[in-house]
This record gives structure tokens, C-alpha cells and sequence, in this order.
């Protein structure tokens, strides 16, 4: 009995990996066409970037309380204010409730990002997001340009999207 429930276990495990591998990675990867996201303002409004073709896009996953997302988000907040017309940027958080993202951005009050609540972490998972911040940079044509990981800083992000200055 006890080597039959361990056949069975190997079996699965086995099967699982060799599944596994087959799965086609979900990331969006630069040079391809970004993913549509599925998310809406704090106010219940749906947004598609893809109906904003004139302007290239910044899109930034973020949670409240990852110190990283919360030094980035307002320094691309000046940026854009200091670039008008060049991006139009999206904060996204698939993590945290709606209160405690209305009282983040009460408190620091953005002028040039829209900030997006996920719908059940659909763009979340499109993207492909395994850390935050995530950012992903999209041109005008909705083709993802490049896109970055983890905390890069201020400096480095800055210079990525000086490039499309």
C-alpha cells in the first residue's frame, strides 16, 4: 500500500513538472504587443491603454507598503508634470484594498498618473508581474519597449524614459 501511494505521488509530481514546462510563460516580453489591461480608476471608471495611441505608456505595478513603488510613483509624478504630453502613466495595485490606496493617494496626491485598481489580479497576471515595483514602458503603437523589475532607482528609471524625450 505504502509503495503504491508513493508510485502515485512520483507519478503526479512527475507529471506535474513535465506540465509544467509546456505552459506558455505569460510575461509580457519586450518587442511584443502589450497585453490589454483589465482595471479602473478609484472612482469605478474601466481603462483601456490601448485607446490611448497618441502617447506612449508607463505602466507601474505597486503596492502600499513596498517602499520602492512609493519613492518611485511621485518622482514619476514630477517627471510627467515636467514632460507633459510624452507618457501617459498607469499605477496599478492588484494587492492592496481600495481604502488603503485612496488614502495613499489622498496623501500625496498625483497629478499625472492615473491610478488603477486590478480586477482580480487579470492585469497582474498578464504582465507576468512576479515582484513590485514592476514597470513595463510601451510605445505609441502598444509594443512594449522595456521593462524592469525590482528597484532600479529614481536615477536609472529616469534615464530609460529620457530616451523617449
Amino acid at each position: 500500500m505504502m509503495k503504491k501511494l508513493i508510485s502515485i505521488f512520483l507519478n503526479l509530481f512527475f507529471f506535474s513538472l513535465i506540465f509544467s514546462g509546456c505552459q506558455k510563460d505569460l510575461s509580457a516580453d519586450i518587442g511584443s504587443m502589450a497585453p490589454e489591461i483589465s482595471a479602473t480608476t478609484l472612482n469605478g471608471k474601466k481603462v483601456k491603454i490601448h485607446q490611448q495611441n497618441n502617447v506612449n505608456k508607463i505602466i507601474v505595478f505597486w503596492q502600499y507598503g513596498c517602499l520602492s513603488c512609493t519613492q518611485i510613483l511621485p518622482n514619476l509624478d514630477e517627471f510627467l508634470k515636467q514632460n507633459p504630453d510624452v507618457f501617459k502613466a498607469y499605477a496599478i495595485n492588484s494587492v492592496n484594498d481600495e481604502k488603503i490606496i485612496k488614502n495613499y493617494i489622498d496623501e500625496v496626491s498625483f497629478s499625472s498618473i492615473v491610478v488603477l485598481k486590478d480586477d482580480l489580479k487579470i492585469s497582474f497576471d498578464r504582465y507576468g508581474v512576479k515582484t513590485l515595483p514592476s514597470i513595463f514602458i510601451i510605445d505609441k503603437n502598444g509594443t512594449i519597449k522595456d521593462k524592469v523589475y525590482g528597484d532600479i532607482g529614481w536615477k536609472n528609471l529616469k534615464a530609460k524614459l529620457s530616451y523617449f524625450l
